[in-house]
């Protein structure tokens, strides 16, 4: 059945199909809606070692029609960068003192070092180097009153080369919002006492939820 004049055709009848053989992901019209359609990609082959064809999986995904007349794709979508940043980052995390997977040095509970305190950089997740030798930018007053204070209320203290209590940030504090950080001494004999408390540790989702272990009454 040819078109009239203006390209129109009648009911039930369209324009022919493109040989399916010659171009297998050309646009198909269906009759009975009147609209095109693509059909369902196939999937490649290759050949493998033993002289046979192995399928390579469809190698571009397929839109289909939404009601607004754009095509939407078909198939799983790749995560985007920073969800594959944040997937890794998660399974990865791995503390640079105790070396178990889950938090990083600036969260660890211990253990401690012969000083009673924690030995290393919360800044770069390291025993390499401690927080005052460290060549990031940590020396705001945000960094140093989270790093060393806040997020270690009832822990061990971070290696500092002099006492908190005289650190500026600390004396900006109000004291009802001075974390209870354990004292050196308090660390060691704790440790000494309860070897094994830092692998037993369960954290909380949150640092500001990490459960107490013991309270330095110092």
């Amino acid at each position: 059945m040819n078109p009239n004049s203006r390209g129109y055709y009648p009911p039930g009848y369209g324009p022919p199909n493109p040989n399916p053989y010659a171009n297998p992901n050309a646009p198909v019209y269906d009759y009975s809606s009147g609209q095109y359609y693509y059909p369902q990609p196939q999937p490649w082959t290759t050949p493998n070692p033993n002289g046979g064809w192995q399928s390579q999986g469809y190698q571009q995904p397929y839109g289909t029609p939404d009601p607004n007349g754009a095509w939407q794709p078909q198939g799983p979508q790749p995560p985007r960068h920073n969800q594959q940043r944040a997937a890794a980052r998660k399974v990865l995390l791995q503390c640079g003192n105790c070396s178990r997977i889950g938090h990083e040095l600036k969260r660890c509970v211990g253990p401690v070092n012969g000083f009673g305190v924690i030995d290393g950089c919360p800044m770069c997740n390291t025993t390499d180097h401690v927080l005052f030798e460290c060549v990031q930018n940590w020396k705001s007053e945000g960094n140093q009153r989270h790093l060393l204070m806040l997020g270690r209320n009832q822990k061990a203290m971070i290696s500092w080369p002099s006492e908190l209590t005289e650190h500026p940030v600390w004396k900006a504090l109000s004291a009802d919002t001075r974390p209870k950080i354990w004292t050196p001494s308090f660390a060691l004999q704790y440790q000494l006492r309860n070897p094994h408390y830092w692998r037993d540790y369960v954290y909380a989702g949150t640092w500001q939820e990490d459960p107490l272990i013991a309270e330095d009454l110092a």
